[in-house]
């Protein structure tokens, strides 16, 4: 599940670089946007914090779930 939500993710940032380098030439904005970095840390980082978190739950000893 982790890896095919990452492969989107990065399609998605993949996406909106490539519109947003297109949409820069032809003069519609100026840059990317002050939100690129925080969607690209949350769609990259929390889905993988999330995964090593259960990995390490599911791995002490004496934890149920």
């Amino acid at each position: 599940k982790l890896f095919r939500f990452l492969k989107i993710s990065l399609m998605i940032i993949l996406t909106t670089i490539i519109l947003f380098t297109y949409l820069n030439v032809i003069g519609v904005v100026a840059g990317i946007g002050f939100w690129f970095l925080p969607m690209t840390f949350g769609l990259l980082l929390i889905p993988t914090i999330v995964m090593v978190v259960k990995s390490f739950k599911d791995n002490l000893p004496g934890f149920k779930n």
